[in-house]
This record gives C-alpha cells, sequence and structure tokens, in this order.
C-alpha cells in the first residue's frame, strides 16, 4: 500500500486498531519513514496523532475538519452516550443490552423534561440503542450478540465520577 493509502485511512477513520491493519500496514507504521510521514500528514491536516498500543486516534483540537463529533450535544443519542461509556469502561467486560437499557431508563427518570422523542414505552431501549450505535459509530463499542463492550478508545473519554447511581 503507498503511503498515501496509509494517510488517507488514518485521516479518514481517525481511530485505526492495530488489529485492523495489514502486515504490510504495521509495518510502514513502524518504520521510521513511515512513522515520520504519518505524523507529518496529521500535522499538516491539523490533528495530533496519538499512538497507543492498541492503535491510532488522530485528534483535531480545533473540531473544524469533522461533520461528526464526539462528545457532542447536537443530539440525544450523543448526550446519552456518555452514560453506557462510563459504564462499559468500568466494567471491563461486556454489559448486556438489558443493563444498559435499565441505565436509559434511569437517565430519562432522572432529566423528566429532557429527550421527549424518547418517552414513551419503549423509549429507555430505543434511547440505549442508539447511545450504543454512536459509540460504534465512533469505534469506542462494539456489539457482541446481547452485550456490548468498551474498545480501547472509550477510556480517553470516560469520566472519573459516574454520572449515575448504580441501578
Amino acid at each position: 500500500m503507498a503511503a498515501a493509502q496509509h494517510h488517507r485511512a488514518l485521516l479518514d477513520d481517525p481511530v485505526v486498531y492495530r488489529d485492523e491493519l495489514t502486515e504490510a500496514q504495521l509495518g510502514y507504521l513502524a518504520s521510521p519513514t513511515g512513522q515520520r510521514l504519518v505524523r507529518q500528514a496529521a500535522e499538516q491536516a491539523g490533528f495530533v496523532l496519538e499512538e497507543r498500543a492498541e492503535g491510532y486516534l488522530l485528534v483535531e483540537p480545533d473540531g473544524l475538519a469533522t461533520d461528526q463529533r464526539f462528545p457532542d450535544d447536537a443530539s440525544h443519542p450523543k448526550v446519552a452516550a456518555l452514560v453506557p461509556l462510563d459504564h462499559l469502561v468500568a466494567a471491563g467486560a461486556p454489559v448486556t443490552d438489558g443493563e444498559l437499557v435499565q441505565r436509559a431508563v434511569v437517565l430519562l427518570e432522572r432529566f423528566p423534561s429532557w429527550a421527549k422523542t424518547y418517552r414513551s414505552e419503549d423509549g429507555a431501549a430505543r434511547l440505549a440503542a442508539d447511545a450504543v450505535d454512536v459509540l460504534c459509530a465512533f469505534k469506542l463499542a462494539a456489539r457482541q450478540g446481547g452485550a456490548v463492550r468498551a474498545l480501547p478508545a472509550a477510556a480517553r473519554f470516560a469520566v472519573a465520577t459516574p454520572v449515575l447511581e448504580e441501578v
């Protein structure tokens, strides 16, 4: 794969886990030339490259080069996604969909004027599912059957103090 393709993959998808890369891509990113060129491309695009044991993360401090942000208060699911994110990171193991729905119930009860579109019989389940969709889209979580697990990049966004009391 040419250097431009390595750069494009990282710029198109700002979280790239090592297990998603081919041996050739890993070799390129491990080489001094590859490291230098990827860092230069990130800097020229206005990003900060964070290299972790699990993979690579591009951070754009100004938030200008993306149409999707996380965390973000632009939608109820993006706001709600922070609640299961903290729980998933703290759990350190997959969490059942039912447990995430219960957390959504507590969130909706705690803020009765918020998220009016989720105030139906199945609203908490829809909110939990939509929040997990957000986390999966940002590669912060992954579904495993009837459960969800945090991916390594999730720890970057978790807060130290739990937002909701235990359910």
